[in-house]
């Protein structure tokens, strides 16, 4: 019979250097050197009260690392951070061979949030002293993430209430199904369930009783969640999700994200002003000038009265399409017209408003009835729909009612038509705005790319809008400094 040697399992000891371990050209090497000597930590130390008297605190660098470097490899959970500081010898070297426990990383990450602006602040101006950033041209966009909360518990509080009277109901069944078998209870029987329904119900009151409706940008009361109400019912491509809208503001050379934010709602248009702003600030005081005059492009959900104005009477040079941009594309304009012909979708002409009663006449000859006040893309008027039952079985539905409703909606704005909307309709429809809007894709979308699937941070697991923040924070931060790893930067910084 052949013989082989081998490695028979036994335990063995290996010497190790811990700073061998950081090879120069990856992330953990990135982190280390930025960290260690091209950023300013002593914001995290006004955290700390222990001169004279109690125990040594960890340090807030090692911490950092070990963090940043977590979230980079898909470690969002505090205790897979905790472990991999006692076996991976990667972590070893960046936090100095020092052992946090789970409970200490999870209190770091959420207990620092003005210092870790500032890190992020540093970092950008690391990769702008790099020729890393041009700040010419920058791309704004929303991703849709999963929160730390179950979209079942969410509604409206009417929604909720019903729902505690359902609960209730059911305990109600389980408890007289319960009397009616004492026997078998006595005999091993479990009031598990009961008292699960009892906490739920429980739950639910006092979450009615501590908060009040939740009211949303148009004015009406939208969705809460008993678990995290800061979060929001969004709509994805791929169904709905109880989450936040994470967004982010991307110069177009390598990909750096100069500002980024998260909210819970769907409509982030309102925000574009805002993100704007502040990266305009961001890199002004980075030592980029340009940014004043740079070129922003964002997508059809930003279209609005609002943000038009906004970027026309900046001196930045705005580009944002509204819904039907591409209808009015030549390229497409074959396309479009037999698409027209066939299936051309009702417009406000076709429908005919009658004084007496304030209601419109759809093409069917059905009433749209007046419905509410509201505002819609910056501009304020008056809604007016359908009954669902009149769409239902009618020939024109398709060419009237959209795919995801039941009911025919139609606003009438107030006043003339949209100034500076109809500027920016003008506006992006010419070639050379065409081209510039067509690199949007390639600037944005792979950044929420990398951090959603490279990253793995396809879901927060912290709880409210300020560490939810936060958390995004961190993760556009490993994102940067990624950036600053992949090119000839991080050979400078290692020989400095």
């Amino acid at each position: 019979m052949p013989r082989y040697t081998g490695n028979e399992r036994q335990d063995i000891m290996v010497p190790v250097c811990l700073s061998e371990q950081l090879l120069p050209g990856t992330i953990e090497h990135a982190i280390d050197k930025i960290i260690d000597h091209q950023i300013d930590t002593s914001a995290f130390d006004e955290h700390y009260r222990n001169d004279e008297s109690g125990r040594p605190a960890y340090d807030p660098k090692a911490l950092l690392k070990v963090v940043l470097y977590g979230y980079s490899k898909g470690m969002v959970s505090s205790q897979a951070i905790e472990n991999a500081c006692r076996t991976n010898v990667v972590f070893m070297a960046l936090c100095g061979d020092v052992h946090p426990d789970h409970a200490t990383i999870a209190r770091f990450i959420t207990a620092h949030a003005s210092a870790v602006r500032r890190v992020f602040r540093d970092v950008l101006l690391v990769a702008a002293q790099g020729d890393l950033i041009r700040a010419e041209l920058f791309a704004l966009d929303g991703c849709k993430i999963s929160s730390n909360a179950a979209k079942e518990h969410s509604g409206t509080h009417a929604e909720l209430e019903r729902k505690i009277e359902k609960l209730e109901h059911r305990l109600q069944t389980m408890m007289d199904e319960h009397h009616g078998h004492d026997e078998q209870d006595e005999d091993g029987g479990s009031s598990s369930g009961i008292e699960r329904y009892q906490a739920s119900i429980d739950r639910i009151q006092s979450f009615l009783g501590e908060n009040a409706p939740r009211i949303g940008s148009l004015g009406k009361e939208v969705k809460s969640n008993i678990t995290d109400n800061e979060s929001a019912k969004l709509k994805s491509g791929s169904g709905y999700l109880q989450g936040y809208n994470a967004l982010a503001v991307v110069d177009a050379k390598h990909q750096i994200i100069v500002h980024a934010e998260a909210i819970g709602q769907i409509n982030e248009a309102p925000l574009l002003p805002r993100m704007i702003r502040r990266s305009v600030h961001a890199l002004r005081k980075a030592g980029l000038e340009q940014a004043e005059r740079a070129a922003v492009v964002a997508d059809t959900n930003y279209f609005t009265e609002a943000n038009a104005r906004f970027l026309l009477e900046s001196t930045l040079d705005g580009y944002v399409p509204d819904n039907q941009f591409r209808n009015r594309d030549e390229r497409f304009a074959e396309r479009s017209r037999k698409r027209r012909a066939a299936h051309r979708k009702f417009n406000a002409s076709d429908f005919i408003y009658d004084e007496h009663t304030d209601s419109f006449r759809c093409p069917a000859d059905k009433r749209l009835k007046r419905y509410t006040r509201t505002t819609l893309s910056g501009r304020r008027g008056t809604h007016y729909r359908s009954d669902p039952a009149d769409c239902q079985g009618c020939e024109l539905a398709s060419r009237c009612v959209r795919k995801t409703g039941n009911r025919r909606w139609h606003f009438v704005p107030d006043g003339p038509p949209a100034n500076y909307a109809q500027r920016m309709r003008e506006k992006i429809d010419t070639s050379a705005a065409r081209k510039t809007y067509s690199k949007r894709m390639g600037i944005v979308e792979p950044v929420f790319g990398n951090i959603t699937a490279n990253k793995k941070m396809d879901r927060f697991t912290l709880r409210g809008r300020s560490k939810i923040r936060l958390q995004w924070l961190y993760f556009c931060l490993v994102h940067n400094i990624e950036k600053i790893a992949t090119t000839a930067l991080i050979h400078s910084l290692a020989a400095g």
